[in-house]
């Protein structure tokens, strides 16, 4: 099996720099190749050349994992996952919790099939755009959080998350959204905050505690909470009690929102500004990854 591997030096705040001579040292005989990024955009720029590769190795965060799976080749190529984001929820989907389990699994013959989401959004201009993801949707709270932990608080690490999900909680913001499942008539709701998960993690969080990667539907969440109501949500969540649950929450596996007014939308931790609409498709097993069958 021949395989690239891409890295991301910028992930975790760029630690992952220090990690590259490891990395390649542990691939050497199983990878003919390593690329490193250097600018947004580009690990999906190399997948796209990698059309000779039957699999990539991608050392990064789940927002790595986004761009190359919407580069590559989803059908025929395989992806390992080497996790040194600062997240990295789809490696902990599979309890690879470190560097050494990832080059276990890449090392290794196992693989397994997992759902992904199939995603078409339309911004204020008109552009429409169609990506592939494989662990969070969000528009309001969780878009603000998910920003402000990357541009000023990577410096934190693990707490970026939870520290930004403290003080975000103090700005929200309640929006209008027409929202529709599986075909049917739109409703209109007031939400300050709107999650659509593929998997238990968001960012550092198990927010979805029963979801499943590989059933066929994705988790939603919506929510209008106050800093009060928020908070103690979070709370509920980081010490994985859940005793405190304010939000509507259901599965689905066709949706549809569209917003009054330009939103920013959050996929795996990448920003994507002013969308007007968004519509999402669960694809079932479609993507097939390298772990070690935990």
């Amino acid at each position: 099996m021949k395989w690239l591997t891409i890295l991301n030096p910028a992930s975790s705040g760029r630690r992952t720099e220090k990690r590259i001579d490891y990395i390649k040292d542990n691939l050497s005989k199983i990878s003919e190749k390593m690329i490193v990024t250097t600018h947004q955009g580009h690990a999906k720029e190399i997948a796209q050349e990698a059309k000779d590769y039957d699999g990539i190795a991608v050392a990064g965060g789940d927002g790595t994992i986004f761009e190359v799976i919407n580069g590559m080749d989803i059908k025929r190529q395989v992806i390992g996952i080497l996790p040194v984001g600062t997240a990295n929820c789809l490696a902990r989907e599979f309890k690879m919790n470190n560097l050494k389990d990832g080059i276990k699994a890449i090392k290794g013959s196992h693989t397994e099939k997992i759902d992904i989401l199939h995603l078409k959004f339309t911004d204020s201009d008109d552009n429409q755009t169609q990506a592939y993801a494989t662990i969070t949707l969000g528009l309001g709270y969780p878009t603000n959080v998910a920003e402000f932990a990357n541009q000023k608080l990577k410096f934190m690490g693990n707490f970026c998350y939870p520290v930004a999900a403290l003080i975000i909680a103090f700005k929200n913001v309640s929006k209008s959204y027409s929202i529709m499942l599986n075909g049917n008539q739109p409703e209109k709701k007031t939400l300050n905050g709107l999650i659509i998960n593929n998997s238990r993690f968001a960012g550092n969080f198990t927010l979805f505690p029963d979801a499943k990667i590989k059933d066929g539907r994705f988790e939603v969440m919506e929510t209008n909470a106050n800093f009060f109501s928020q908070t103690l949500h979070n709370l509920s969540v980081f010490s994985g009690t859940y005793f405190y649950n304010p939000a509507n929450q259901f599965s689905s596996n066709l949706m549809e929102i569209i917003t009054d007014e330009p939103h920013n939308l959050m996929v795996d931790g990448e920003i994507f500004e002013n969308i007007t609409k968004l519509s999402i498709e669960m694809l079932p097993r479609s993507l097939t990854c390298h772990t070690n069958g935990v």
